[in-house]
């Protein structure tokens, strides 16, 4: 038992080391990006998580356009199809996964990432598990900018002022999610054998 927590521990601080050394090359980084794989424990790929999003609060700006690019891709790959079914996965985890995409638009939206919000519609579309997640990040966008202001002025109010000028648009956007999982839980929990999703819906509605 010991061998190969050993081995997971020397694998763990290799991966700190190369995120987090200056002149680690992107491929390195990539290869760090296995850790939040969900082929890994639920502690290795929150860990992995936790150092994603501490390379995206500093060492963004670092960072040549192309590996933001790449950063940000396997984002959305790991938003898309990187957990777990809802109802089996870790709360921290996706806890961890939407504080990376929060980190990264708070850095690039609406600049560097004017289609971010219609990139989050298209992941609902993909079944709850997506949805629940990007309830999420959009949760944690609202409390980072509104809420708790972690931001530098000037981008809190560029941020602020393009969630006004969406408002109508994400409300809609809110209310039909609420709408649609309401009606399927209504209709789920009257049909013997389908307690399951129930349960899935629900959970979307406690968000």
């Amino acid at each position: 038992m010991a061998e190969p927590i050993r081995a997971l521990c020397d694998e763990l601080i290799k991966a700190v080391n190369v995120m987090m050394e200056a002149e680690s090359s992107q491929t390195y980084r990539l290869e760090a990006l296995k850790l939040a794989e969900k082929s890994q424990t639920a502690v290795v790929r929150h860990f992995g998580l936790q150092i994603l999003e501490h390379v995206v609060k500093f060492k963004w700006n670092d960072m040549a356009p192309q590996e933001k690019l790449q950063l940000k891709n396997c984002t959305m790959g790991l938003l898309s199809d990187g957990t777990h079914p809802i109802l089996q996965e870790e709360c921290h985890v996706k806890d961890a996964l939407s504080r990376i995409a929060v980190e990264m638009i708070k850095r690039e939206w609406p600049q560097h990432w004017p289609d971010m919000l219609k990139e989050m519609e298209a992941l609902t579309a993909m079944g709850d598990t997506q949805t629940e997640l990007v309830m999420l990040v959009l949760l944690r966008l609202a409390e980072d900018v509104i809420t708790f202001q972690t931001l530098h002025t000037q981008r809190r109010r560029d941020i602020q002022h393009t969630l006004t000028q969406n408002m109508d648009s994400i409300f809609t956007f809110l209310v039909g999610i609420l709408q649609l999982h309401v009606n399927e839980y209504k209709k789920l929990n009257c049909i013997a054998g389908q307690e399951l999703k129930a349960k899935e819906d629900s959970s979307l509605l406690c968000l």
